[in-house]
């Protein structure tokens, strides 16, 4: 059994083919996707009615709409600082067998980005 939703990927293929080329018509946005009209067709249809995509009246083009912003909104795009210290984090645990952690500001806060807590021989790993 697929774990996949398969609705939900040709969704998003659409949103990312609109966000390459803004302003696709049903026609430009099968070629770039390799989806059906009538899939193409609904699912524009329903971002629209989300508020995702815009289709101005007498134009055969769609839009992202401002809405498509807040998808945005939760991500941080600091996953280089995972790519970049994890080896070295977990070097510096096993070399010590202390837990080691690595964490960054985020407004207020400390963001806990690389831990050894759960390989460490003195921590209950929880």
């Amino acid at each position: 059994m697929s774990t996949i939703v398969q609705s939900i990927s040709r969704c998003l293929d659409i949103l990312e083919a609109l966000n390459l080329h803004n302003g696709a018509t049903i026609a430009e946005l099968c070629g770039h996707t390799g989806l059906a009209r009538g899939t193409v067709y609904r699912m524009l249809e329903t971002l629209k009615r989300g508020g995702y995509v815009r289709k101005d009246e007498g134009s055969a083009h769609y839009w992202l709409a401002p809405r498509v912003r807040s998808l945005a909104d939760g991500y941080q795009d600091e996953w280089w600082i995972d790519a970049f210290a994890r080896d070295r984090i977990v070097r510096l645990g096993e070399t010590t067998r202390w837990p080691v952690k690595l964490l960054t500001p985020s407004g207020q806060d400390m963001l806990t980005r690389v831990t050894t807590d759960f390989s460490s021989p003195f921590t209950d790993g929880k």
